[in-house]
């Protein structure tokens, strides 16, 4: 059976989203409903006129107006989640913090979708790397632990997981997407990445939608700054561009900057030469 074309392109398959369509509990910005009417929708001479007169003067639709989250306590949570032993347990953000510098939750669409699968496989092959730096990874969509189950159950081969080494929560309720403003407007989560570090502090916040898929890499780098920068030596330090992993941080002075950007006109001067 032919996909329609617009589930296609979000690269979700025919599979429909349950719930429908739920907003986040977020602030909301008025915007006069004229400019939510299509051009060619709108009217002319006489007709323009009396659509104007039969239309309030203070009739208004809202769009959602989201208050970013980096830097501030993130919403803590309790969710069922499938664990990679295969039991169904209760998964809580704060008690994963007891026991890790971070936690890393991966927001994603969709269970038995196309672009989800390869992520969450990506980042299982690198499990290993963020358990050395101190993170925990958590994989949550709106699916519930049943759907997990049947999904890390079913072969690589068959489109399925064949296992992780990481739980998959179920925000069935979609609560906890919409508490970090990930909920799309079709009902689940976007692609989306929050760092969680000490303290509950949310550090990074990052969001794409269905079609861009997301490399662990680019995770880990900054999982690691994060971690780096934890250590009593560095709390007072910066990590700045392209930094990597073993690299010292750098202090937060502008002699320390000088020298810094000293050092990088030069590696690029280098660079230059050498092609």
């Amino acid at each position: 059976m032919a996909l329609p074309g617009a589930r296609r392109l979000l690269g979700l398959g025919s599979r429909a989203a349950a719930g429908g369509l739920l907003r986040a509990p977020l602030s909301s910005v008025a915007v006069p409903r004229a400019l939510c009417v299509p051009a060619a929708a709108a009217a002319s001479g006489a007709a323009a006129a009396a659509t104007a007169a039969a239309t309030p003067k203070r009739s208004f639709a809202t769009i959602p107006q989201p208050t970013c989250l980096v830097g501030t306590t993130a919403p803590d949570f309790t969710l069922d989640a499938y664990m990679p032993s295969g039991k169904v347990e209760k998964l809580c953000l704060s008690e994963l913090l007891q026991q890790h510098i971070g936690v890393c939750l991966l927001f994603y669409p969709l269970d038995f979708t196309y672009v989800c699968p390869t992520e969450l496989l990506a980042y299982n092959s690198k499990v290993q790397e963020f358990k050395d730096l101190g993170w925990a990874l958590v994989g949550i969509s709106v699916d519930s632990v049943h759907s997990h189950k049947a999904w890390c159950e079913l072969p690589a081969a068959a489109g399925g997981l064949g296992g992780l080494q990481f739980p998959l929560a179920s925000d069935f309720m979609r609560e906890v997407a919409a508490a970090y403003g990930l909920l799309s407007a079709a009902g689940f989560a976007l692609r989306g990445c929050a760092l969680v570090g000490p303290h509950r502090l949310l550090r990074l916040l990052a969001a794409a939608d269905t079609q861009l898929g997301r490399s662990p890499q680019e995770t880990l780098r900054a999982a690691a700054m994060i971690s780096h920068l934890h250590a009593a030596a560095n709390q007072n330090k910066v990590c700045p561009a392209c930094w990597q992993q073993g690299q010292p941080a750098m202090e937060a002075t502008k002699e320390a900057v000088a020298k810094h950007l000293q050092q990088m006109k030069a590696e690029a001067s280098s660079s230059s030469s050498s092609s």
